[in-house]
């Protein structure tokens, strides 16, 4: 048997009120309710996730209303049944029944764990990189993930989606295309659903920032479901905070970006000390700006090569090299 365990922070209350939006919807009615539901799920990113989680069970279950493991349960949900005797949409109601009555069994319990003899486990893959350090990795779908300097996310591959994680860094995603399972990529506040696309996704002091070269991509504020989603065009890129400010998209520089998964940084008017903020990611040897932090750099560098950059650095703005005691290299005015 397969098992399906919900998120534990979710409530009874809510995995019960999915299952029955998830059963209405493939009912008779669901065209006219998907209005309603879709405004139910952006009120609460609790409820859009529980919600996400029901169509992954729904991905697993397959034929589960024959499923004689269930029946009984099936049996017991006389409204739905009722419907699927009258042939109103019976292959769909019938299997919807099956799974609101499962779920909702299992709710009153405080938890749930649904299992099905179809499918298979959902699994989380953890990847990750240590300083200064770049990684690639394929997937099972045949997409692949390019991870910059300390960076950690995690993989699920479920039935109906591909999960992605990102809880430290950078990363860029070259996603294979399959129209029945999204490619959803979570960092911080920002949640972006893409098909089959390339686009970077970089988690920053609690923002997020997502810039598209490939396809299109939905990016929508993850915390705050009444901030309008925005779609990127390739070239676009917004920045999501946590707050609930608007999306702003804006253009970005293609090939700069590009740069760093082939270990170049570019800088387009960035300030030394952004600069050097950029360059110390890479370590171990950091980079620091003394007196003329403001000083602004229009060009390209070299990731982790502290001392080439030193050198640059001092010649176009007239600066001294020294290296502390710590071993730091510090650039200040002559």
């Amino acid at each position: 048997m397969t098992e399906h365990r919900f998120d534990r922070r979710a409530t009874p209350a809510a995995i019960q009120a999915a299952a029955t939006w998830f059963a209405r919807l493939r009912g008779p009615d669901g065209r006219r309710l998907r209005p309603a539901y879709a405004r139910w799920r952006l009120r609460n990113a609790a409820r859009a996730k529980v919600a996400a989680e029901i169509d992954d069970v729904w991905g697993l279950a397959g034929a589960l209303a024959d499923d004689p493991a269930i029946r009984e349960l099936i049996d017991g949900a006389p409204s739905a049944s009722a419907q699927a005797r009258r042939g109103q949409g019976a292959a769909w109601t019938r299997r919807a029944a099956a799974l609101a009555a499962f779920v909702l069994a299992g709710a009153a319990g405080g938890g749930l764990a649904l299992h099905f003899g179809v499918g298979a486990p959902v699994r989380s893959e953890v990847y990750q990189t240590a300083l200064g350090e770049q990684r690639s990795v394929t997937l099972s779908d045949g997409s692949t993930i390019r991870l910059d300097t300390a960076t950690r996310l995690t993989v699920e591959m479920r039935p109906r989606r591909r999960d992605i994680r990102l809880a430290e860094g950078r990363a860029r995603f070259v996603v294979a295309r399959d129209p029945t399972r999204p490619f959803v990529v979570e960092a911080g506040p920002a949640r972006v659903e893409a098909l089959g696309t390339v686009f970077d996704v970089r988690l920053d002091a609690g923002s997020a920032a997502v810039n598209l070269f490939k396809g299109a991509v939905e990016v929508r504020n993850n915390e705050h479901g009444s901030v309008r989603p925005v779609r990127l065009a390739p070239g676009d890129g917004v920045r999501v905070a946590a707050s609930a400010e608007p999306l702003m998209v804006a253009r970005f520089d293609r090939d700069g970006a590009w740069g760093w998964s082939d270990g170049r940084l570019v800088f387009a008017g960035a300030s030394l000390a952004q600069v050097a903020a950029e360059l110390n990611r890479y370590g171990p040897g950091r980079l620091v700006v003394s007196g003329a932090a403001g000083q602004r750099f229009r060009g390209e560098l070299k990731a982790g090569d502290v001392d080439g950059a030193a050198t640059v650095l001092s010649a176009l703005y007239d600066l001294s090299v020294r290296r502390a005691p710590n071993g730091d290299l510090v650039l200040a005015p002559r």
